[in-house]
C-alpha cells in the first residue's frame, strides 16, 4: 500500500506549514510500517531531501503552490503514480483529484483576510471542494475544527484534531553578541491577519508612556499585498529601534527566542500558534491576543490582550515584563504545556488516520 504526501511546501521557508510537513515526514520515517511513502516535491527541496529509508521515494513535480499547474499537472502526476491514499497537508489540493485522500486544514483565515476578491473566491472554492471530497480531515486545533464544522456542518463526522508539536531541540543555543540586550520578539510572516501594524503602534506606546528601553525585533519579510505594517514602521519616530530580522536560520531563530525579554503574538486569527510553544521551550514570557486558537494553546501560561487595541497590547506587555512574581508561575505553566505537544505524537495519530482510511 502506498501513501502519498504533498511535500511542495516542505521546510522552514514555508514557515508553520513547512515545518509541519518536515516534522511529519521525519517522524513517520521512525515508525515501523508496512506502508510505502511517496513524497511529491518541487525544486529546490527535491534535490535537498535525502530519503530516510527504503520505505520512502520522492518524485519531482515542480508545480508551484496556488497555480494552474497545481490543479492540472499535479493531478495528472498523482493519477499516474496512483497512491492508495494521498495526504494534502494544506487546503490547496488539486480540485480534479478524486481518489482517496485526506487534507489538513490549519485555519480559515484567508476567508476573512484574503487581499483580493479573486483570491478569496479561489480559496473558498478550493476549501469547499477539497473538504467535501476528502475521506478524512485533520485540523491542528479544536478552534480550527469547530470553525470548520460550523462552516461546513455536513463534514463534522470526518474531522479530527491533531495538535502540532514543538520544533526546537537545542535548549542552550550559543549566545549571539550582536543581539540587543533588551528586546521584544515576534516570529512569523507579515500577512494581514498577523496584525503587525498594531504591534508597532503598541511599541510606540511602550516607549512613550512606559519608558521601555529595549527594541522590537520582527522576523519575516514585508509583503507587497499588505503594505500597512511597513508604512507604520516608516512613520514611527522609533523606527531606528525596530529591527527587521527578515529570514533567520533555525540556529538564529533559537538565539532570538533565547535572548528576548518577551515573545508577542498579536494575531487577529491563528489556527494554532507554533511560536508560542517555541517561546515556552526557551522559558520566555508570552503575551498574545485573545484570538483564534491562541488561548487553546497557551491557556493560563500567557497574558492576553485585545489585538485591535494598541493601548491594551502595550499595557499587557509592560505588565508581563514588570510583574516578576506572576511571570515565574506563568513560566512554569508554559513548560508544563509543552508536555501536551509532540511531533512524535502528531505523527503517530496521523499514521493511525492513514490506517483507518486504507482499511475503510
Amino acid at each position: 500500500m502506498k501513501i502519498g504526501i504533498d511535500c511542495r511546501m516542505y521546510g522552514s521557508d514555508f514557515t508553520g506549514i513547512g515545518n509541519y510537513i518536515q516534522e511529519l515526514v521525519g517522524q513517520l520515517a521512525l515508525i515501523n510500517t508496512e506502508f510505502k511513502f511517496i513524497l511529491y516535491f518541487n525544486e529546490p527541496e527535491y534535490s535537498k531531501f535525502q530519503l530516510p529509508n527504503k520505505n520512502f521515494q520522492k518524485i519531482l513535480v515542480n508545480c508551484p503552490i496556488y497555480s494552474l499547474k497545481e490543479q492540472i499537472k499535479f493531478a495528472v502526476i498523482l493519477y499516474q503514480t496512483s497512491p492508495n491514499l494521498m495526504h494534502f497537508p494544506h487546503f490547496n489540493a488539486p480540485i480534479f483529484y478524486f481518489k482517496k485522500n485526506i487534507v489538513t486544514i490549519h485555519d480559515l483565515t484567508l476567508n476573512r483576510f484574503a487581499t483580493s476578491k479573486i483570491k478569496k473566491f479561489a480559496y473558498n472554492l478550493s476549501i469547499v471542494i477539497n473538504v467535501l471530497k476528502a475521506k478524512q480531515i485533520i485540523c491542528v486545533s479544536d478552534f480550527s475544527k469547530n470553525h470548520l464544522n460550523k462552516t461546513f456542518k455536513i463534514i463534522s463526522k470526518k474531522v479530527q484534531t491533531v495538535h502540532l508539536g514543538c520544533l526546537f531541540k537545542d535548549k542552550q543555543p550559543k549566545l549571539n553578541p550582536d543581539l540587543p540586550k533588551q528586546y521584544i520578539f515576534y516570529a512569523g510572516n507579515w500577512k494581514k491577519h498577523k496584525n503587525i501594524e498594531n504591534l508597532v503602534l503598541a511599541f510606540e506606546i511602550l516607549k512613550n508612556h512606559y519608558q521601555y528601553k529595549g527594541k522590537l525585533i520582527l522576523t519575516g519579510l514585508p509583503s507587497p499585498d499588505n503594505p500597512k505594517p511597513l508604512e507604520t514602521i516608516q512613520k514611527s519616530k522609533y523606527k531606528e529601534q525596530i529591527v527587521l530580522a527578515k529570514k533567520l536560520s533555525q540556529q538564529q531563530l533559537a538565539q532570538h527566542y533565547n535572548q528576548c525579554q518577551c515573545y508577542v503574538q498579536p494575531s487577529l486569527a491563528e489556527g494554532f500558534g507554533l511560536p508560542i510553544l517555541e517561546a515556552f521551550y526557551y522559558n520566555k514570557p508570552v503575551v498574545c491576543s485573545r484570538a483564534g486558537a491562541l488561548p487553546e494553546i497557551a491557556q493560563k501560561a500567557a497574558r492576553y490582550f485585545n489585538p485591535l487595541d494598541p493601548q491594551d497590547i502595550a499595557l499587557q506587555i509592560h505588565n508581563r515584563l514588570k510583574n516578576t512574581d506572576k511571570n515565574s508561575n506563568m513560566l512554569k505553566l508554559g513548560r508544563s504545556r509543552l508536555k501536551d505537544f509532540s511531533f512524535q505524537t502528531m505523527a503517530k495519530k496521523t499514521y493511525q488516520i492513514y490506517k483507518s482510511c486504507l482499511k475503510s
